[in-house]
């Protein structure tokens, strides 16, 4: 007989909180909330079974959660299905290497199993600290929140963007010359994010800017704003400004050889598309497998890939615009990637939605589609590398930020000037 555990009880709550502060948009496509509610009163009645099918229901309809997956877990030991729980355990601890359920009484019927050994000693090994990445130079100035980078081909000037105050410095390669380049909120817009120089035109920095509440002169009246810029770098001067209606967060973008660029937006979760020439931004695709797009890079032969946070990496046909998971199996290891950028036949992966993070790299084949068992670590668990977000590749070289500050703001989202960090700017060999 089961009685109701304080810790699931903790853990059912918790994910609660997290459910509420992500975009309900995410989810329009199913009835995940109702589902899981469902799950949530049945383990309260006492109804382990129904607990067990109102889990696996919530997690078909929102795959990749660690409270779902651990909770999931629970149910499945309640049930007597002692297989399904180490299955799912070890499922989780691939993208999510915690032993957080060690202690959790409910998991004592596997504790003496072998396979529950075996997963521990694997979380031991996932949280191997890794480091090949060298540090480039760092930046001390206290507020300023690094996001995205941009290397310029002909100067080697690396441009940095600030989602705080929307401001874009610039440094050159080996840190000793930086400069103000723009403040984007002195130019009516908003936190700066993705960049990327044109590749026809080395002149033209286009830049993603969005509000968040982190933003330093947020208000409600402008949550939702975001834009694409097209900037001139001589004159620092922006040329012209891309916007769509609706509530958005563009934070990324790529730009193809022929000069279309393509824009994640992580509110709805839309790519869109300013097609060269065009004065407005238009849907390029929606899916049923997106829930929340983050880094994109166009490869060879036609495809853009895509991150989606919560499911991994996703590889998009331009010809017919079909969406497929990159991994058919195992693609939950591509999960939680930021930045991604296409390089020397393979995809750089900044990853901040795992645990530990890392920045890691897999193989790519001259079909587009990822090689198995190429995956390959560049760091992980490092004390350096404390969210690493977006970055550039340039001469063969990854350019990236370590440690960008999002966990210091306080409850507020107000700075924590006082604990704020000195920031890296870091690089690795991708050739």
């Amino acid at each position: 007989m089961w009685s109701k555990k304080i810790t699931v009880m903790k853990l059912l709550s918790s994910f609660l909180f997290c459910f509420l502060y992500i975009s309900t948009n995410i989810f329009s496509q199913s009835d995940f909330r109702e589902e899981y509610q469902k799950a949530i009163t049945a383990y309260e009645s006492g109804d382990y079974h129904t607990f067990m099918k109102g889990l696996e229901t919530s997690n078909s309809l929102r795959p990749n959660h660690r409270v779902i997956l651990y909770n999931l877990a629970v149910a499945y030991v309640m049930n007597d299905m002692h297989e399904e729980a180490l299955s799912i355990l070890e499922y989780r601890a691939s993208f999510y290497a915690v032993p957080d359920f060690d202690e959790d009484e409910d998991f004592k019927p596997i504790r003496n199993r072998k396979e529950y050994k075996g997963l521990i000693e694997n979380i031991e090994k996932r949280n191997k600290t890794i480091s090949s990445s060298t540090l480039l130079f760092e930046l001390e100035e206290k507020g300023f929140h690094t996001e995205g980078i941009a290397v310029h081909p002909k100067s080697e000037t690396i441009f940095i963007s600030d989602v705080r105050c929307g401001l874009i410095n610039t440094i050159s390669i080996d840190g000793t010359e930086k400069e103000n380049f723009m403040d984007l909120k002195k130019e009516g817009f908003w936190g700066a994010f993705g960049m990327k120089i044109d590749p026809i035109d080395s002149n033209i920095l286009w830049v993603t800017t969005s509000v968040l509440p982190q933003f330093c002169e947020y208000n409600e009246e402008i949550d939702g704003s975001a834009a694409v810029l097209k900037i001139d770098i001589t004159k620092k001067e922006i040329l012209q400004s891309y916007t769509t209606e609706g509530d958005h967060i563009f934070g990324d973008l790529t730009i193809s050889e022929s000069g279309d660029v393509f824009i994640t937006d992580s509110n709805e979760p839309v790519i869109y598309i300013l097609k060269k020439g065009s004065k407005n931004i238009e849907s390029y695709l929606s899916s049923e497998k997106f829930f929340n797009l983050q880094g994109l890079d166009l490869g060879k032969n036609g495809y853009l890939y895509v991150s989606d946070y919560i499911r991994g990496i996703l590889k998009i046909d331009l010809s017919d615009r079909s969406v497929q998971q990159l991994l058919e199996s195992n693609n939950q290891l591509l999960r939680g990637t930021d930045g991604m950028y296409f390089a020397n036949n393979s995809l750089i992966l900044l990853q901040n939605g795992t645990s530990p993070f890392k920045v890691s790299r897999i193989s790519i084949d001259k079909n587009g589609n990822a090689i198995p068992n190429t995956l390959e670590i560049i760091d992980s668990n490092a004390p350096f590398l404390n969210e690493p977000t977006l970055g550039a590749v340039f001469n063969n070289k990854l350019y990236f930020v370590a440690n960008s500050p999002w966990s210091y703001y306080d409850v507020d989202n107000k700075p924590m000037l006082n604990e704020w960090p000195v920031l890296q700017i870091r690089t690795a060999s991708v050739d």
